[in-house]
């Protein structure tokens, strides 16, 4: 038991504590304006016009009722909506129309108690896609450089502002780091295997991430840069420091 818990330990407190930091206030906003009336009429935080990406990737997901492609109607026109990816956007209407049906809100709804539960559903999507990447640059860490690595990567991911920032707002931000260390991952994965399916699976992470933010294409570099060093000599040859340059040219793009 003592060596389960010396060994499984740390981690376990590490993703307790992003849950802590990435779940804690995830109602802000929306708790300051639960007895603030207009008219008489409750204000929901959409309508507080806060942070005018989430309101239009709210938008654009609640079109999805309408039409398979994601669309904003102002002024009388409708306009594709090509800001982000789809990724985001599919996943955001499919846990809230999940959670209205399992809750009982309107997902979507005009009405301040639906539309807050909707935003809350969307930041609580952003949180978990944090939670996870934290795990993923645990085992990057781990698969690199050992368990210590992995330890200490996921612990300084788990305290970044910007990354504690990202878990809080129902944006693409939290899918797309988590996207980025998954493609790290499976291109640490690359190196270290030759077989196809290590390239599938990398295929399908650069794939998901690039359909969730386009500047993720950038982050097809790693993958690229992995396949070269992987079959121009073996990484695990030189004592480690082919893998710790490998590292180092993967972590550039990152």
């Amino acid at each position: 038991m003592n060596v389960k818990v010396k060994h499984y330990g740390p981690l376990v407190g590490i993703l307790i504590l992003a849950a802590l930091l990435y779940g804690y206030g995830l109602d802000w906003g929306i708790a300051s304006l639960r007895d603030f009336r207009l008219d008489g009429k409750r204000v929901s935080f959409a309508a507080a016009n806060f942070h005018p990406d989430s309101n239009a990737l709210e938008r654009a997901a609640a079109s999805l009722d309408d039409s398979i492609y994601p669309h904003i109607i102002r002024d009388g026109k409708t306009f594709l909506f090509s800001s982000y990816g789809t990724v985001f956007i599919y996943t955001y209407w499919g846990v809230v129309r999940t959670a209205g049906a399992l809750f009982g809100f309107e997902p979507f709804g005009e009405a301040a108690v639906d539309s807050d539960a909707t935003r809350l559903t969307g930041r609580m999507i952003s949180a978990l896609m944090g939670l996870v990447a934290v795990w993923l640059t645990f085992c990057a860490g781990r698969l690199s450089f050992g368990r210590e690595t992995g330890l200490l990567a996921a612990f300084l991911l788990c305290l970044m502002p910007m990354m504690i920032q990202a878990s809080h707002m129902a944006t693409v931000d939290g899918a797309l780091a988590l996207g980025s260390v998954w493609i790290c991952y499976q291109s640490i994965v690359m190196l270290k295997r030759k077989d196809l399916s290590a390239y599938l699976v990398c295929g399908v992470a650069a794939g998901i991430t690039v359909a969730t933010k386009l500047n993720a294409v950038l982050l097809l570099a790693a993958p690229v840069i992995a396949h070269a060093r992987r079959w121009s000599g073996d990484p695990w040859s030189t004592g480690g420091y082919g893998l710790l340059l490998d590292a180092r040219w993967l972590r550039i793009w990152f």
